[in-house]
């Protein structure tokens, strides 16, 4: 199988093959156990506090990880926000090809991969002592994996959080020729699912579920090839989880002066379909 090749400190990983412009869930049952053989055989199942566990690795792919309720410090932002300093917003990604487009879903993630693991192992609400990670930690991981991956290059990832329904996640959108996507990592989705398992699409909770999907403006509306995007899991009587709140790139400009864990909604861009249009109309290149 061929491996596609990704710059440190991510992991080369085996190609999905992606052959067509098409909505996709990344088969994250398999690519957890290719991370597996590649860092000693650790399983995220058998992950506690008191694991013996060195994290080096994983913090270097997440530099921008922060405990629930705790301090990022005054000069978080200043790197990222001088990297983008002409980067016009909202933004996507400009992307070559199908190929392309797969090292960004692998890095992708593995940044959730790598957060899933300090996590864990940190406790991310260690304070709150019935809280286990991923329960009740969406918003924070999102926030955690954003910054990150803004940190190597990402000026398009957004953190995206549906107030109605209580749940974040991460989008990058992308524009590719003339087709525009968004791929979506959600670092906490196996909270989002009761335990009558296996189903349709999963043996198994989904744990960092990625995927992709393709489509264009409607109607202010985000239209993918099946219809419009809809994310439905179990979480409160299978609502729609799809994102209306987005903190971006110039959110974190505009509130450089405060913990990007404080902004509230009403600072948020609302509104999905109308971040996208402008978003879309801003496509830059990743700097590797």
């Amino acid at each position: 199988m061929k491996e596609i090749k990704l710059q440190k400190p991510f992991l080369d990983l085996p190609s999905f093959n992606l052959k067509d412009k098409v909505p996709f869930s990344l088969y994250v049952d398999f690519y957890e156990e290719e991370m597996s053989k590649r860092n000693g055989g650790l399983e995220l199942d058998s992950i506690y506090k008191d694991t013996f566990l060195n994290l080096e690795n994983y913090k270097r792919i997440i530099p921008h990880y922060c405990q629930h309720g705790g301090d990022r410090g005054f000069d978080y932002l200043d790197n990222i926000l001088e990297k983008f300093e002409n980067i016009k917003t909202p933004s996507s990604m400009a992307v070559s090809d199908l190929e392309e487009l797969e090292k960004h879903v692998l890095k992708a993630y593995q940044s959730s991969y790598a957060h899933y693991i300090i996590a864990k192992k940190k406790g991310l609400k260690n304070f709150i002592s019935y809280t286990r990670f991923p329960e009740n930690c969406c918003g924070m991981s999102s926030r955690n994996i954003m910054l990150s991956l803004m940190e190597h290059g990402y000026h398009n990832a957004v953190y995206g959080y549906n107030e109605k329904n209580d749940h974040g996640c991460v989008l990058i959108p992308f524009v590719m020729e003339d087709n525009q996507g968004i791929i979506i990592i959600d670092p906490t989705s196996d909270q989002l699912w009761d335990d009558s398992m296996p189903r349709e699409h999963f043996l198994k909770k989904p744990k960092n579920h990625s995927f992709v999907v393709f489509g264009n403006l409607k109607d202010k509306k985000f239209v993918c090839f099946n219809g419009n995007w809809k994310y439905i899991t179990d979480r409160r009587g299978e609502k729609d989880l799809v994102p209306e709140n987005m903190i971006y790139l110039e959110t974190l400009r505009d509130h450089k002066n405060q913990q990007v864990d404080n902004i509230k909604p009403y600072n948020c861009f609302r509104g999905l379909a109308d971040y996208l249009e402008k978003a879309f109309s801003n496509p830059a290149e990743i700097k590797w």
